[in-house]
């Protein structure tokens, strides 16, 4: 089954895009990490034979529309509406939400605001304490260098080492996930950069509420990430009643780039499962 690039009108009227392929059974949608186009998925989905598969790219990436230049961060809210949006006009009924990083955040809020469009919540490299103030300052200055300059020399190799396990930050083959990522993060404006990066660093923090998702949820990470670490997502994925927690080894935090296969599998085992207890 071939994947289509579809357009949706936003809540606020500017359009999103996403991919689709037709498929059976309940719909999965995908939610990347800031800065990973919905194009990061494309393997994943070629791995999930015949399940209909949407994968959203939020507003300032792929083919979505652009961010305005007086627009100075795009706030997690901003986001979550979006998302809402996108669920209302593509998917009839209920879906399968499988988030990294900002997505799993997403995928949360989602589950806490409107359980009953979730069949389920699969969180890859997530977690749900806000942004630690001990990585505030560190992050401000990358973001307020990426604003003075772009994405390029030393901040990108920054960004792809946080990003990147270090075996796949060495690897610097044409076709490896290093030498992807930096297509993904150099094709992007340097203005939405900074736009995503600014809206995210508010987020809140979700743990106190995390006890009224009842929903069946994978919490899902690499072993080699950089950014969150294997005891914040296992302290998220604690407070969520029944939450199954799995790995990937040599992965760092975008696992479904860097082992694509390895994540189809895990995430199709649980979603195999969930069709199982419908029935």
């Amino acid at each position: 089954m071939s994947v289509r690039q579809v357009l949706i009108d936003g809540p606020d009227g500017r359009h999103l895009a996403a991919f689709e392929r037709a498929g059976r059974g309940t719909p999965v949608l995908f939610l990347g990490g800031l800065l990973v186009p919905a194009a990061s998925w494309l393997p994943v989905i070629a791995a999930l034979p015949g399940r209909r598969c949407i994968a959203l790219d939020y507003r300032g990436q792929g083919a979505s529309a652009a961010i305005p230049g007086d627009v100075p961060q795009v706030p997690f809210a901003t986001h979550l509406d979006d998302v809402l949006g996108a669920i209302a006009r593509l998917v009839p009924g209920r879906c399968h939400v499988v988030g990294l990083s900002l997505g799993g955040m997403l995928g949360i809020e989602v589950a806490l605001a409107r359980p009953r469009v979730m069949a389920s919540l699969c969180m890859i490299s997530t977690s749900a304490d806000g942004e630690l103030a001990e990585n505030l300052p560190g992050y401000r200055a990358l973001i307020d260098g990426i604003a003075a300059g772009g994405l390029a020399g030393p901040l990108l190799e920054a960004v792809l080492k946080l990003y990147l396990s270090p075996a796949a930050y060495a690897d610097a083959a044409a076709d490896a996930p290093r030498a992807i990522l930096t297509n993904y993060l150099t094709g992007m404006d340097r203005h939405a950069v900074v736009a995503h990066c600014r809206g995210i660093m508010g987020r809140p923090s979700r743990m106190r509420d995390l006890h009224r998702i009842q929903l069946p949820t994978l919490a899902l990470i690499g072993e080699d990430d950089q950014i969150v670490s294997q005891v914040r997502l296992r302290a998220t994925a604690a407070l969520i009643p029944g939450c199954v927690v799995s790995s990937t080894a040599d992965g760092g935090h975008i696992p479904s780039l860097e082992r694509p296969i390895r994540t189809a599998r895990i995430v199709c085992n649980f979603l195999d499962r969930m069709d199982t207890a419908v029935r």
